[in-house]
């Protein structure tokens, strides 16, 4: 693998037990970075695919490396390699709830280094700078569940920044946010790739891709690449976002006739 590659998949497949492939036939090469989106329609792989890339899944076959190792099970049942990879590798849940289960926002976002051994004393000054940024520091008293669901958004992020991971893997992070909290979403994954942070973003949000992402993988309904390229191509392909359920076909009548044509939930 070249060592400027942070992940490179070889023909990975993923079988959930006694179900459908998740997964099939990936080939993927993620260079350090890079800010990539990996698009699909719901059901299509995307947040298999992520836990792939975070050791958290692995594959039913095929090969995944990441820095130049091979993940598989064997290798990140070693407690001291898992420990590294995932100080280097942070994940964003598309679901806040699933990510945040401690009492405060403080408790969160003060978990991870703590999980790393780090003193306690660093970690005080590590939290405060991540609550800081995301403008959460007012919060920290407050029960994640008490929350609005963009300020519980910031929370998992925060909770993966104290840690300044290398690579950012984001799983919808747009989902279920009013527009304010999107548009900040969108930011954070601007300044991502501003500091030279290695991101997949998961998501059938194109606007993410149009605004924050140079290239683009787009998962099929066959669970496998449909296509990848630059993002401005991809997103001007309506046959490719079409197939792949991104985009439907709006239908109107005009002077009394029914017409048709594809409709993008954004702005090119």
């Amino acid at each position: 693998m070249e060592k400027d590659n942070i992940f490179k998949l070889n023909d990975v497949c993923y079988d959930y037990i006694g179900k459908d492939r998740a997964l099939n036939n990936i080939n993927m090469t993620i260079e350090r970075g890079e800010c990539v989106s990996v698009l699909g329609a719901n059901g299509s792989g995307k947040s298999t695919l992520l836990k792939l890339l975070d050791g958290l899944y692995f594959c039913s076959k095929g090969e995944l490396f990441g820095f130049n190792e091979k993940i598989d099970e064997s290798i990140m049942a070693d407690k001291q390699t898992a420990r590294a990879f995932h100080k280097k590798v942070g994940f964003v849940f598309q679901d806040p709830d699933v990510q945040l289960f401690l009492p405060t926002v403080w408790d969160e976002v003060a978990f991870a280094p703590l999980q790393m051994g780090l003193p306690r004393r660093d970690v005080a000054e590590i939290a405060s700078d991540a609550l800081d940024q995301l403008g959460l520091f007012g919060l920290k008293d407050r029960a994640p569940y008490h929350l609005s669901e963009g300020e519980k958004k910031k929370v998992s992020i925060a909770s993966v920044l104290t840690l300044d991971p290398d690579v950012w893997l984001m799983d919808e992070p747009t989902a279920s946010l009013d527009p304010r909290s999107q548009g900040w979403v969108i930011d954070f994954i601007l300044e991502l790739g501003q500091r030279k942070k290695t991101a997949v973003i998961a998501t059938h949000d194109l606007e993410i891709p149009y605004v924050a992402t140079k290239d683009c993988y787009v998962l099929g309904q066959d669970h496998g690449v449909l296509a990848h390229g630059p993002s401005s191509e991809i997103l001007e392909n309506d046959e490719i976002l079409l197939s792949a359920n991104l985009i439907h076909r709006h239908r109107h009548i005009h002077r009394g006739a029914a017409h048709s044509h594809p409709h993008k939930h954004w702005h090119s």
